[in-house]
């Protein structure tokens, strides 16, 4: 126990990756059922409202989180470098590294650690993006679209589900106040919608209805950028 304690001392400093695990693992769709419902005993219009703020709650904490990881890696570069030129070991803490699975983990064991790494770490880390083409795409589209119709755009972002990570990647690359805002209301929007079916129509077809929504809300959304860059490379 006392070898754990240190161990956390030791890395204090990088408190909002533990914080991020655990909202990782409390997200508003584990909220909503699990915490808002089953422990407090919301329904109807109070879930909804409730969900909304939760969800409201947990998209500031990712808002924060993409902007000091990615201060922290360039915290941690600078580090690396200033050892390599004292020539000196860089002894930085690299969570990728001790998330990533080893041999002889048992098999939760790494799944938890690819859900971490992949929900509270990679997702709102600005530089993976920057090698995906489909963002990279959007953003172009984004371009084109100009303010008005690029902040309706993250609006729409903003009611699909899981789309939100995408939408609050944008706003951190135009950094414009209205689109944080219609993503702040979208997002609560949704969350105040979802609650409701759930509250209507239980946990199963709820959490069906959900991923059966996101995926066909992704697929249509992607025809859509991918006919928008279509539509820019034959006018070039």
């Amino acid at each position: 126990m006392n070898k754990w304690l240190n161990w956390i001392r030791e890395h204090r400093k990088d408190w909002p990756i533990f914080f991020s695990i655990v909202i990782g693992f409390l997200n508003t769709e584990v909220a909503t059922p699990f915490i808002l419902r089953g422990i407090f005993g919301l329904n109807g219009k109070a879930l909804g409202v409730a969900a909304g703020i939760w969800a409201s709650t947990e998209l500031s904490w990712w808002f924060y989180f993409s902007g000091w990881l990615y201060k922290n890696k360039i915290r941690k570069l600078a580090a690396i470098k200033e050892a390599i030129d004292l020539g000196q070991e860089a002894k930085e803490f690299d969570f990728r590294k001790f998330l990533l699975p080893k041999r002889g983990d048992p098999y939760f064991i790494v799944k938890i650690k690819d859900f971490i790494r992949n929900h509270s770490i990679d997702n709102f880390d600005p530089d993976k993006y920057q090698e995906d083409h489909f963002f990279n795409n959007l953003i172009n589209a984004l371009k084109v679209f100009g303010y008005i119709l690029t902040c309706s755009l993250v609006f729409i972002m903003g009611l699909l589900p899981l789309w939100w990570i995408f939408a609050l990647m944008v706003c951190r690359l135009f950094r414009w106040r209205l689109a944080y805002a219609v993503l702040f209301i979208g997002n609560f929007l949704k969350n105040y919608w979802l609650a409701l079916i759930y509250d209507k129509v239980g946990f199963w077809w709820w959490i069906t209805l959900f991923f059966v929504s996101a995926l066909f809300m992704s697929y249509i959304f992607k025809k859509i950028v991918n006919n928008i860059k279509k539509m820019n490379e034959n006018h070039r």
